[in-house]
């Protein structure tokens, strides 16, 4: 759970980043929807999972991917995320495996708009 809710920091991260030098009216709004919304997602998360399984002793500073740009940033995130989200906690805790799924569709919202609205 630790290297997963490091990743959403470095997206939150990335997002405002890319949101702060974009050119393009419609990517920085939907930079801003993204990483305000990803800090609620990601605390009640944190904060449930750590109800449940006690407090994460660390959490992993991540380092920047060197994505060049914030739709493959959010590319490479969301397919980390499918690819480990049963290794995060076990597939059977609905609670949690839910909590992935809004998530995800933060992510999947993002990339529509970067792809399809400019």
């Amino acid at each position: 759970m630790d290297k997963f809710i490091a990743l959403l920091f470095l997206s939150r991260d990335q997002a405002h980043k890319f949101h702060l030098l974009s050119k393009s009216y419609a990517e920085h709004e939907a930079l801003e929807d993204f990483y305000i919304e990803l800090v609620e997602l990601v605390d009640a998360m944190a904060e449930t999972y750590q109800g449940k399984h006690g407090v994460l002793k660390d959490i992993p500073r991540m380092s920047n991917e060197s994505k060049p740009t914030a739709l493959e940033t959010f590319k490479s995130h969301t397919k980390w995320v499918e690819d480990n989200r049963y290794k995060l906690c076990d597939k059977n805790d609905a609670m949690l495996q839910s909590m992935v799924d809004p998530i995800l569709a933060l992510y999947y919202r993002a990339i529509y708009k970067l792809e399809n609205l400019k």
